[in-house]
């Protein structure tokens, strides 16, 4: 079976444009890659883990906050109903 030629014109053009596609895709990854292993992306990801470190600390602060909130809380609660008894 012969094919018309505007379908072969079509499926070249398209394998083409595949390929074209594929290129650009490699050298974009590679260029990622280049920075993901370069030494500013060292100094970043040493940045990252230390700010952790203070993410970490900070939670525990809060947690600690949050504890006294409740505790606070609770003592309201106990006046309240002690002023309320009494009024």
């Amino acid at each position: 079976m012969k094919f018309p030629r505007c379908w072969i014109d079509r499926k070249e053009q398209a394998e083409s444009e595949i390929q074209d596609s594929r290129s650009q895709i490699e050298r974009s990854v590679t260029h990622e890659r280049e920075q993901v292993n370069g030494p500013d992306c060292r100094v970043c990801l040493a940045k990252r883990v230390h700010g952790e470190g203070n993410h970490d600390a900070r939670l525990k602060i809060l947690r600690g906050q949050r504890r006294q909130l409740t505790q606070l809380q609770e003592q309201r609660g106990a006046v309240e109903m002690n002023w309320r008894r009494k009024t």
